[in-house]
């Protein structure tokens, strides 16, 4: 569920991997998540996959429907800016650990709109600013999942909480979600590995994730 950060992101994970394995990734990009659909890659059709200008991947399956669902990109800025939230001695947080959070939170959050619910920037600002943490891309992404948990754990006074049917809407949409996620990390960080749904950070890398407020 989303009021555990993780828990509905490991439930029925099926990650198809290696689908982009070997591409280089653009200067800037931390990772990509794409998701993949009818399916497997085994029943769909060639071309397998097109991606809109607006991020949107489409599948074209072998019964001639085709399947669509949004791309995520994790940029470098967006993982540094994580690092630079979570303070952690050196070696404690890694990008690999970043990337990890990012795209957890970020699903959530994209389902969770899906769903109809969504966090504003001003709350998230808000959020960032009580805690003291500078606004920026990474850290809006922290503050929205912040929040969204707080509602989904019954409010705190400030939020409005949850009804028991958005919290078990956005838990079996996220479910499904990263059971459709191809993940692919720009190397400098790392390799994903599917079994654990977790970034492999370099061996020369220490890797012990702790986010604020998380």
């Amino acid at each position: 569920m989303v009021v555990k950060r993780g828990a509905a992101l490991a439930a029925g994970l099926v990650v198809v991997a290696g689908l982009l394995g070997g591409c280089a990734q653009k200067p800037g990009v931390a990772a990509t998540a794409t998701p993949v659909s009818c399916g497997t890659k085994a029943e769909a059709a060639l071309p397998l996959f097109s991606v809109g200008s607006d991020g949107t991947v489409s599948w074209h399956c072998k019964d001639g429907s085709v399947e669509r669902g949004k791309s995520m990109t994790i940029s470098t800025a967006e993982v540094a800016d994580v690092v630079a939230l979570a303070d952690a001695p050196d070696g404690a947080f890694t990008g690999a650990d970043a990337i990890e959070a990012l795209v957890e939170m970020s699903t959530v959050l994209r389902v969770a709109e899906e769903e109809g619910v969504t966090v504003s920037d001003d709350a998230a600002s808000a959020w960032l600013d009580e805690q003291g943490y500078e606004a920026n891309d990474g850290t809006m992404v922290v503050a929205k999942y912040s929040i969204l948990v707080t509602r989904a754990n019954g409010g705190d006074g400030t939020v409005d909480p949850l009804t028991e049917e958005e919290v078990l809407a956005i838990d079996a949409g996220v479910t499904a979600a990263v059971s459709s996620l191809d993940i692919v990390v720009n190397p400098r960080y790392g390799t994903f590995d599917p079994e654990q749904f977790a970034v492999v950070p370099p061996t020369w890398v220490q890797k012990n994730a702790v986010l604020p407020g998380l």
